[in-house]
């Protein structure tokens, strides 16, 4: 739900959100170039390319589940926090 502190976030983020074409690209890309080194069990996998790694998820992936012991992302904020989840302010590990 937005409120008036995460309005214009939303705008912003809405406005330059990748078209389905670019998406798809994307992930072409990702499965030519790169070698996939993971897939989670909810489809989100992740590719080594060139050395670097890179976490795809579809557009659609919005699932969490609370009571998996998998780490799916480890998120470093600008102030030193280490955070396994974005939209939680105690998802700090570090």
């Amino acid at each position: 739900m937005k409120n008036k502190e995460t309005q214009k976030p939303w705008d912003w983020t809405t406005e330059r959100q990748l078209t389905t074409e670019q998406i798809v690209t994307i992930e072409q890309y990702l499965q030519t170039e790169g070698v996939q080194v993971m897939e989670y069990s909810d489809g989100v996998k992740v590719f080594d390319v060139n050395g670097q790694n890179i976490c795809f998820a579809s557009p659609n992936w919005t699932k969490l589940d609370p009571e998996s012991e998998d780490i799916r992302q480890l998120i470093f904020f600008p102030d030193g926090h280490l955070r396994y989840d974005w939209r939680y302010p105690g998802a700090i590990i570090l």
